[in-house]
């Protein structure tokens, strides 16, 4: 992903009016870099031009890296990587709560956090598009980076995944393309496979069949139920759901078609 700059200028500087440039640096704060307000921190990138009244300054802001979560029950996920952020465990933050159940608890835990909801009623809308125009419209304005649908229980449409294709990723209890869909654990175990796991990918138009970002494999134990296997499951779903976001925000996962690459870290 790239990240969007927001940008000022100095102008209406006259040349008979110049000062000094240390002078100059010091009154506008040049000297010591100047810190965005909204984001502690952050250092802007100055740019001087040739000259202060034919080609203004332009400062450059980093914003941080702004996540969107789609979620419909309690929201463990959801406050895993809620967490995660306010530990700065992962550098982004968590900007929009998206949620197709207003009762559901993790609207509570949004609410607890002081993160902005957009809990709706499916059947107030004409169409699953109506609703997912209406999510683009909200997630645009705010400049989201990346959707993570952390238990949300609906199928996206083209309406959703055209405007943030390459941008949406989701978490399945299997190891993909195996046991695709609902009750995977249950369906791992009718199976009588030896191992399962848990799966991160992309979200495409089809049912679970996005590409791979990160797998990590659960081997079964003779007696599993599917409680205890549930359990174990859910037991590395948390740090690996973290672990892919975390590349994809430093940028080291690339798509290319079916394939995707991580990057080594610099």
């Amino acid at each position: 992903m790239t990240d969007s700059t927001d940008s000022v200028s100095e102008a209406g500087i006259k040349k008979n009016e110049l000062e000094p440039e240390e002078q100059l640096e010091t009154r506008l704060g040049l000297g010591q870099g100047i810190q965005s307000e909204e984001q502690p921190g952050a250092q802007f990138n100055i740019h001087h031009g040739a000259s202060l009244e034919t080609q203004p300054m332009i400062v450059h802001a980093k914003k941080r890296f702004r996540i969107a979560v789609f979620a419909s029950g309690s929201g463990s996920n959801f406050q895993a990587i809620v967490d995660a952020t306010l530990a700065k465990q992962l550098d982004a933050e968590v900007v929009q709560l998206v949620c197709d159940k207003p009762q559901a608890a993790v609207v509570r835990r949004a609410e607890q956090a002081n993160i902005p909801v957009f809990a709706f009623r499916p059947k107030d809308y004409a169409s699953r598009e109506a609703y997912e125009a209406e999510i683009v419209q909200r997630l645009s304005a705010l400049d989201v980076d990346l959707i993570v649908l952390a238990g949300y229980m609906r199928l996206l449409t083209a309406t959703l995944i055209t405007p943030f294709t390459g941008r949406i990723i989701n978490i399945h209890p299997s190891l993909l393309p195996a046991f695709p869909g609902v009750n995977s654990v249950k369906q791992a175990l009718d199976y009588g496979v030896k191992v399962t796991g848990v799966t991160v990918h992309f979200v495409d138009s089809g049912l679970d069949t996005g590409p791979v970002i990160t797998q990590q494999a659960v081997e079964l134990i003779d007696g599993d139920t599917e409680d205890t296997l549930s359990q174990r499951i859910h037991a590395i779903e948390h740090g690996l759901y973290l672990k892919a976001i975390g590349l994809i925000q430093q940028g080291r996962v690339q798509l290319d078609g079916r394939k995707v690459s991580i990057r080594q870290s610099k």
